[in-house]
């Protein structure tokens, strides 16, 4: 039996049972190099530890819509308690997010080896996500993407699907990007 008083204009939440199984499909690898590979962190600033701090977009210098927004979502995840939501305002522009939102994004080392794994879904369907390799410029706004290589593109459903690619640069080739087409709501 579990009893507690609840005093007036408080609130008070309780997590009890609440288990996370390690051995699901598409939980994280616990070699992964990214921080928060689960969105299972939230930051202070309502944003997602690691990722985002609720806007979506590079620095907002590279005049994408600046309604474009990351926040953590607890929605049909695809494991865990959260996932992430990246809400796209614009049907006919791509929205490009650093993988790993914090700079530029997770930065290449040549001479490695890199496997990715992103399971993504969209609300509506038809969403295109593609991951990339590149690098931001340095000068003015607007900062200007320099693509490098398509490593994958995904035509996104309602139900969860995974992403796949391999890269293994062999010079500086710059960093991860999610590329996002399309208006509606992707969540990894």
């Amino acid at each position: 039996m579990f009893v507690d008083s609840l005093p007036g204009g408080g609130v008070r939440v309780f997590r009890m049972g609440c288990t996370m199984p390690l051995a699901q499909e598409g939980c994280p690898d616990p070699n992964n190099q990214l921080v928060n590979p689960d969105f299972e962190w939230w930051s202070t600033l309502g944003g997602v530890a690691g990722w985002c701090a609720s806007r979506a977009g590079f620095y907002a210098q590279d005049n994408h819509d600046q309604r474009a927004t990351c926040h953590l979502d607890t929605h049909r995840p695809k494991h865990g308690r959260r996932c992430l939501r990246i809400v796209s305002p614009t049907a006919n522009e791509t929205l490009t997010l650093p993988f790993q939102g914090s700079g530029a994004g997770l930065q290449l080392m040549p001479s490695t080896n890199y496997s990715i794994r992103v399971w993504a879904r969209s609300q509506p369907a038809g969403l295109r996500l593609t991951v990339v390799n590149g690098s931001w410029g340095e000068s003015r706004a607007p900062a200007v993407y320099t693509q490098a290589a398509t490593l994958a593109t995904l035509s996104l459903t309602k139900d969860w699907q995974l992403l796949e690619a391999q890269v293994a640069p062999t010079s500086g080739d710059g960093a991860l990007q999610l590329r996002v087409r399309g208006k509606g709501m992707l969540f990894l």
